[in-house]
């Protein structure tokens, strides 16, 4: 993870989702400047027939990041209760 990014004193957290929620965790970092965030997704408990599902990246640029933030990245499903993935979205 970059070295911005795990600064604490110039990054904002955010928590996506929650398990008193939903059955997923999801927590990003932002960088101050909006160029970059990383994100962990823990599904705690897996549901049958559920296919995917989709995070709303916070911390963007406004310009480049609209798409993300409103619409959300497309998380394929994973199988097994105590799954990760890691993001990290960069802007070029």
């Amino acid at each position: 993870m970059n070295r911005q990014l795990s600064d604490l004193g110039s990054a904002a957290r955010y928590r996506i989702s929650s398990t008193s929620e939903s059955d997923w965790d999801v927590w990003e970092v932002a960088a101050k400047d909006c160029s970059q965030a990383f994100a962990v997704c823990v599904q705690v408990l897996n549901r049958p027939n559920f296919h995917s599902r989709f995070v709303k990246i916070r911390g963007l640029d406004e310009n480049a990041g609209s798409t993300l933030r409103n619409c959300g990245l497309r998380i394929e499903r994973m199988w097994g209760d105590f799954r990760s993935c890691a993001l990290h979205i960069q802007k070029i």
